[in-house]
């Protein structure tokens, strides 16, 4: 399976694949995912190709410049780039299951249908994952799960159709500065955030992004509120995967662990991880979300979320 962009952060997580490289880049998001079974050798163990955005080290850098109005930008791979990774790995008899950034914010995954119908339609599975970030790594976990579970290409496809409606994401902005800056936030929008400290926390529903609610003060408050909801749902959540996922909001990051430290043992793979380059140059240094699946709630667009 190819994850396109924003599986990052540490791969200290991933125990289950082997990592075979890392490209740290910025201006163009490529991090790349590939789990792929041969089909002479189906219960063969997947491999995974892993390609980390942006470093630690390139962060810091990326911010300060952005500080001073030159914000990076990104784009996702050509049709020219897909089809020449995608054929690699049919010629050594592979079928490839694909997921990346949701159809209705990229280009990905109409790319990735025309290089399926281009190649080899039968051998390549194409799920829009409706999400970003972590929200595309919860797809990658599962489907691991369904790798080693002997299922062929097609039924983990199926399987993760399944899974996409009920990803729950969510994440608070701390400066609406970058989006700003990239043309996402209009100026009267800017301005009265300046003013009254307007904290948003944008949420990933119905494979789109919308404001779910403006906290008003400190980012610590606004992750508590973030928290808050998360603890609301936590009965009805798949318990198996959980990420807590940011740009270097560190002192976030162990906030809302210690928010959540009464039901965190419940977990069984609570992952914190650092965000590249795609939500780094969208929404800047301390963007701290949460990311999680319903056991078999829809995740239904909302009004309003209170609070």
């Amino acid at each position: 399976m190819w994850g396109d962009t924003l599986y990052n952060g540490r791969p200290d997580y991933c125990k289950n694949f082997s990592l075979l490289r890392n490209v740290c880049k910025w201006r163009k998001s490529c991090a790349d995912v590939c789990i792929r079974r041969k089909r002479q050798d189906y219960h063969s163990v997947f491999n995974l190709v892993y390609s980390i955005d942006c470093c630690k080290s390139a962060c810091p850098k990326r911010y300060k410049t952005g500080r001073n109005g030159n914000i990076p930008f990104w784009m996702h791979l050509l049709f020219g780039d897909r089809y020449d990774f995608f054929k690699k790995y049919l010629d050594e008899g592979y079928d490839i299951v694909f997921t990346g950034i949701s159809s209705k914010m990229s280009a990905t995954y109409q790319i990735a249908c025309l290089v399926k119908q281009e190649l080899a339609p039968d051998r390549i599975f194409v799920v829009d994952s409706g999400n970003l970030s972590t929200g595309i790594g919860l797809l990658l976990l599962k489907a691991t799960k369904f790798r080693d579970m002997g299922y062929s290409a097609m039924q983990i496809a199926n399987e993760l159709e399944n899974i996409v409606p009920r990803v729950k994401a969510q994440f608070v902005i701390d400066t609406l500065d970058y989006l700003y800056k990239g043309g996402r936030c209009s100026t009267v929008s800017y301005a009265f955030s300046k003013v009254l400290r307007i904290k948003p926390m944008i949420v990933v529903r119905e494979k789109a992004m919308q404001v779910g609610t403006k906290f008003v003060g400190s980012i610590t408050r606004a992750q508590a509120g973030m928290t808050k909801m998360f603890l609301n749902d936590f009965e009805k959540i798949d318990k198996e995967f959980v990420f807590i996922t940011h740009t270097m909001a560190y002192e976030g990051a162990k906030y809302i662990r210690n928010m959540i430290s009464n039901v965190s043992p419940q977990i069984e793979n609570l992952y914190e991880t650092v965000a590249g380059c795609v939500i780094g140059s969208h929404c800047g240094r301390n963007t701290i979300g949460i990311l999680y699946i319903m056991k078999d709630e829809i995740v239904a667009k909302v009004d309003n979320i209170a609070e």
